[in-house]
């Protein structure tokens, strides 16, 4: 096999590789209780909002990326009533310009 021509399709490298680090970012942030489904659908729909045409998925070296996953968890976490803290506007203002 030649150097780079694995893939790996169930998903779970991309979810290490992107998520994770976000996820508990928000969570913590948000002082969450447990990690629910709006949280990771959250997390999704950060993940495709990052994805620019013709890529699969969102650069893993832009760390931007871990930003929004993290934003869109704490607020997720939020607005279902599972965070034990809120978070003031600042934290979910995009400073990219």
């Amino acid at each position: 096999m030649n150097l780079g021509a694995a893939f790996c399709s169930d998903g779970r490298r991309v979810n290490n590789l992107l998520a994770y680090q976000g996820i508990f970012k928000g969570a913590m942030d948000a002082q969450a209780t447990r990690i629910n489904d709006s949280m990771l659908l959250a997390v999704a729909d950060a993940l495709v909002n990052e994805t620019h045409a013709g890529e699969t998925i969102p650069d893993p070296l832009d760390l931007h990326i871990h930003t929004s996953v993290a934003r869109a968890t704490a607020y997720a976490a939020i607005t279902s009533g599972v965070a034990r803290r809120t978070l003031d506007d600042d934290y979910f203002i995009d400073y990219r310009s």
